[in-house]
């Protein structure tokens, strides 16, 4: 029972390494081919498994027919997880991006796998056999001596990025690659070729080996540099909403603050979004594009705009962007629409216009009192003028003559004008009001005084002033 428990924890391994990768993605280029690696190899094992506990003929036949998909594809996808991962760690060459090379191992697998599954027509990979090693003919051997050439390629590949890398970490991580390619050689050479006897096929220890050389790596060394999070972790605590649309403009996913953000909406999967939300936003520009439009036109990432949202007894203010989400082929299989809540900012950013409005009218002011300061100085002189010239009148009239009353009238005309000049140069900054007594009833009687001479005839002004 040695052989079933080995391939039983072999397979655990590799389920638990596939759902740590599918999780915690490594970043591209190595996904998602080293996913696929390790899919293949749970294949290959569980496969091997099946074949080996099968009662019938035809369930061996379909067993091995999860055997071959495994066996056939997982040497070719590592070597091209290793050739990505030497290319992303400054070691690639231009051999590397030949077509040959990028895409001869995927006709191969194809080819290898018409041939492997179509065993029960041809027969010329092997002969199954019920309770009992099955029989190997040309077509197997040519296979996985085909298969070893790759593993054999893709080790000393490993052994050489290790040796010609600088950094003793990236070393360290080409080794663990290394090891995780020996492990399942080894093991397959062998079966293949001492052919040891055992009910299993010896490569699912080997595949063990590997698969626990990689989670080692990936825990102490950083191999793959997985995330340290599952991402829908990070989506569900991102305060930005993101929803997923497919390409009919349907909902395929969105995160709880999207939920937040669009409440009252009541998101459904599979809803249409699009016009739901055209309803409810409604843009801040002058001249906006319809909402429809814009989420419609998925061929190009839109620029960032601010709507007001309708909610439940509240108003929202939300940025929308719009990013479609391309295939290898730049084909939109989704557009993703990121909200975020701006509310605060635009209150914010309306107290700052009303205090930027003000800041104007005070200018404004400003300007004025230094205009009015400028006038008045301007105005005193020419009242420091007026007076002169009434005083050198006055003094040449003789005592009897009439207009002096005109001219002393004039004065003090003159003299009202200058002191209120002087409070507006003093309003302006200009010059310092002299502070003093002032008798009030005398500066009414010359207010009123100086009124007399420009109020109609039918007017009259009636004064009690103390004396």
């Amino acid at each position: 029972m040695v052989w079933w428990v080995a391939s039983t924890v072999s397979a655990s391994l590799l389920a638990g390494l596939a759902l740590l990768l599918w999780l915690r993605r490594p970043p591209a280029p190595l996904w998602p081919v080293v996913f696929a690696c390790q899919i293949s190899a749970l294949c290959w094992v569980v496969g091997d498994l099946w074949a080996t506990h099968a009662t019938t003929l035809p369930e061996k036949q379909l067993a091995l027919t999860v055997l071959f998909t495994g066996a056939v594809s997982v040497a070719t996808l590592w070597w091209t997880t290793a050739r990505r991962y030497v290319a992303a760690h400054g070691l690639g060459r231009p051999w590397m991006e030949r077509r040959s090379v990028r895409f001869g191992p995927a006709v191969f697998v194809g080819a290898a796998w018409l041939f492997a599954v179509t065993n029960p027509w041809h027969g010329q990979m092997m002969t199954p056999v019920v309770g009992g090693p099955n029989e190997h003919h040309w077509g197997s051997v040519l296979l996985a001596n085909l298969n070893y050439a790759i593993v054999v390629a893709t080790f000393v590949l490993c052994v050489w990025a290790m040796r010609r890398h600088t950094s003793p970490d990236v070393s360290r991580r080409m080794a663990i690659l290394a090891v995780a390619t020996l492990a399942p050689l080894v093991t397959s050479l062998l079966h293949v070729y001492l052919r040891l006897g055992a009910r299993t096929d010896e490569v699912a220890i080997g595949l063990g080996i590997g698969s626990a050389a990689i989670l080692y790596g990936i825990y102490r060394q950083r191999l793959f540099n997985p995330l340290p999070i599952a991402l829908p972790e990070v989506l569900d605590r991102d305060p930005v909403g993101v929803l997923l649309l497919g390409s009919r403009g349907r909902l395929l996913y969105w995160n709880p603050a999207a939920a937040r953000m669009l409440k009252g909406m009541g998101l459904e999967p599979d809803m249409e979004l699009v016009p739901a939300l055209a309803e409810r936003l409604v843009s801040m520009d002058d001249t906006p594009p319809p909402l429809w439009r814009a989420l419609s036109r998925i061929g190009a990432e839109q620029e960032p705009r601010v709507y007001r949202y309708q909610g439940e007894g509240e108003v929202r203010w939300l940025r929308l962007s719009v990013a479609p989400l391309s295939t290898r082929r730049k084909r939109v299989a989704a557009l993703c629409l990121r909200l975020e809540d701006v509310t605060e900012l635009q209150r914010v950013e309306r107290q700052r216009r009303q205090l930027a409005r003000r800041i104007r009218q005070l200018e404004k002011l400003e300007s004025l009192g230094v205009m009015a300061g400028g006038v008045a100085h301007d105005f005193n002189n020419l009242l420091t003028a007026i007076g002169g010239f009434a005083n050198l009148t006055l003094e040449q009239l003789p005592d009897d003559e009439g207009l002096r009353e005109n001219l002393q009238m004039i004065l003090q005309a003159t003299d009202l004008a200058a002191d209120l000049t002087r409070e507006l140069l003093s309003s302006a900054g200009r010059s310092h009001m002299t502070k003093g007594p002032v008798v009030l009833s005398d500066l009414v009687a010359e207010t009123i005084a100086l009124l007399r001479g420009s109020l109609p005839k039918a007017v009259g002004v009636q004064v009690d002033l103390p004396s």
